[in-house]
């Protein structure tokens, strides 16, 4: 067996490694498709699966395929298993046994690149010959001993040229930062009560004055954009190495929260300024107090939406109710800042796990003051995983923004191409490839904007995580006010 990667000794070794589709079914009945890897030499496989044929499978007897075999193929598919010789002898005794093809079985579900030993120089392979991992070859081993009939089509679709689900990807990232950027121009009313978005009950005329009373001072300087970066970094690796499925689902509950508040805060929104009336009836509620009819009515509504899509959020059509639910929490961050938390405009920043509100309305002297209004955000930033927190009032001056917002998206820049195209030289494989998709849970946070490879015969899913659409978001939304 080889262990590296050879030159191509012949004009059967000339060929690339492609994904091979291996759909099978088992007396008729379709089973999934598995995905295995072409050799280096042998046939070509066709491209289209109306080009391919349907070919009985055999076990090849001796199952290594290492010697001559014992019986004929008749233009079926050998099954084998991987080692005691190199890959082309198993292809050679295949062959001359009248296969039509060699499907090897890896020791592992990693896929192994097979090429030509480093010897032989006149091979003469005219078959195809496809890796295929273990679990999947355990199966239709298992259907082989038990008399089953088993047939498989092998093919190797290519992907397009263009991943026209990419573009429509950044259509709506980019579509999510302008509307957040214009909601409280053009959507938002400018006059609203301040309980369209909350159903708490309402505050004292004096409660305004008792919470500055009450402030909490913070210094913040570029620093500490800096040591956000570092803390998420350390917080990324504890989700790659720790990550289980309950966590998941914690993930998933405050995702259902904030997107929640998120949708609760939109609708309200646009439907109180359609319905300039609905804007201003209210509704007495045990323990609540007086808050809008309008807020009251919708709230179900939200809640039920997030509920069936933490239920359904595995079907082929979840990535909708997803998506919506992530791109309801940009605007609400916009309208938050103009009209819930005392500030005409500002934006928030996450420092030390926090969200900060960067005003241009503010103390000279650069300090934060923590205020006590209360609303629900997802602090996902650049490592993309959820935290419901309380939101803090930030203030600033123009001078001490720039300055914290350049540091802050510098070091998420560099810390976005450290830990998906570094980080695989220290630990094997992309670390924040691996949170965001679950890896070590089997489902993937869902704090992210995705959607399916409609056009790719291989499927899958395009995603941008929300932290790549809010912090370049809060620098242009700031930018335009």
């Amino acid at each position: 067996m080889q262990n590296t990667i050879l030159a191509p000794n012949s004009l059967s070794d000339a060929l690339t490694f492609l994904q091979v589709k291996v759909k099978n079914w088992v007396n008729g009945t379709e089973g999934t498709t598995v995905v295995g890897l072409s050799a280096r030499f042998g046939a070509s496989l066709p491209k289209d699966i109306h080009e391919a044929t349907k070919t009985f499978a055999v076990l090849a007897n001796p199952f290594d395929c290492c010697s001559n075999l014992t019986s004929k193929l008749a233009s079926s598919v050998a099954l084998a298993t991987r080692g005691e010789c190199a890959f082309t002898a198993k292809a050679k005794n295949a062959q001359a046994a009248g296969a039509a093809g060699l499907l090897v079985i890896n020791d592992n579900e990693e896929l192994y690149k097979m090429v030509c030993s480093e010897n032989d120089t006149s091979i003469d392979v005219t078959i195809p010959v496809v890796m295929i991992p273990q679990s999947a070859g355990k199966k239709l081993r298992e259907y082989l001993d038990h008399g089953a009939n088993v047939e498989v089509q092998l093919y190797a679709p290519n992907r397009p040229v263009v991943d026209l689900s990419a573009c429509f990807l950044w259509i709506m990232a980019v579509g999510t930062i302008v509307c957040a950027s214009l909601w409280t121009e053009f959507v938002a009313m400018e006059h609203v009560d301040e309980r369209y978005n909350q159903l708490t009950r309402k505050d004292g005329p004096n409660s305004r004055t008792n919470q500055r009373e009450d402030k909490e001072i913070f210094e913040i300087s570029a620093k500490g954009a800096i040591v956000f970066i570092i803390v998420a970094s350390v917080f990324l690796l504890l989700l790659f190495y720790f990550m289980s499925s309950w966590f998941v689902w914690v993930l998933i509950v405050l995702f259902c929260i904030g997107g929640i508040e998120g949708m609760h805060a939109c609708l309200v929104t646009v439907f109180s300024r359609i319905f300039k009336d609905c804007g201003h009836r209210t509704v007495r509620l045990p323990l609540l107090g007086e808050v809008l009819s309008l807020s009251a009515g919708i709230l179900p509504f939200c809640v039920v939406f997030a509920v069936l899509w933490a239920v359904y959020r595995h079907a082929s059509f979840a990535w909708i109710g997803q998506d919506i639910l992530v791109r309801c929490l940009p605007p609400l961050f916009c309208y938050s800042f103009s009209h819930g938390l005392e500030t005409s405009r500002g934006f928030p920043v996450p420092v030390s796990g926090s969200w900060y509100l960067l005003d241009d309305n503010c103390a000279s002297d650069g300090t934060l003051t923590k205020h006590q209004g209360i609303g629900i955000f997802i602090c996902s930033s650049c490592y993309e995983v959820a935290h419901l927190l309380i939101i803090h009032v930030t203030e600033l001056p123009n001078t001490v923004y720039w300055q914290v917002a350049s540091a802050l998206l510098s070091a998420a820049f560099v810390y976005d191409i450290f830990w998906v195209f570094i980080s695989p030289l220290l630990f094997h494989e992309s670390v924040m490839i691996a949170v965001a998709r679950g890896d070590n849970s089997g489902e993937s946070i869902p704090m992210l904007l995705r959607i399916p490879r409609f056009f790719d015969p291989w499927g899958g899913y395009d995603m941008i995580g929300f932290g790549d659409i809010i912090f370049p978001g809060l620098l242009v939304a700031f930018s335009y006010r």
